[in-house]
């Protein structure tokens, strides 16, 4: 029997620490902006729903009022947006929190541009 010499090489193991990853204040920033977002679309469709009733024991007119509450959300996506992909061009940085931010501030702005054409293309179609 033949004994394997005394003195080997250890294997390359991959459990070998890289350069460690900051922090990414704007990605969190962006991070905060899409749950502020998430937030701000729930209060809009709650004010929404109890808005006619509202302002019809106001006596207050109707036209102007939806256009001032939806202003929020599509300021907020624009801001969750910019400051996500800042984050993510940001190098060795931790990136979670800019994806998520950043995914939540484009997908309101798609379905918000969504919505918009939609509603040209209808009013297009509509004969008065």
């Amino acid at each position: 029997m033949t004994q394997p010499p005394a003195h080997t090489t250890p294997e390359p193991t991959a459990n070998v620490p890289g350069p460690r990853l900051r922090g990414n204040p704007v990605g969190v920033a962006s991070l905060i902006a899409g749950v502020l977002l998430v937030l701000a679309i729930i209060a809009e469709q709650t004010v929404m729903l109890f808005l006619p009733v509202a302002l019809a024991e106001l006596s207050f007119p109707y036209r102007s009022v939806p256009y001032l509450i939806s202003l929020p959300p599509p300021i907020l996506a624009t801001i969750a947006t910019a400051l996500g992909i800042v984050g993510l061009l940001l190098r060795d940085r931790t990136r979670v929190a800019a994806i998520i931010g950043t995914t939540l501030g484009v997908s309101h702005l798609i379905v918000g541009m969504a919505g918009v054409l939609s509603s040209a293309l209808f009013l297009s179609a509509t004969p008065w």
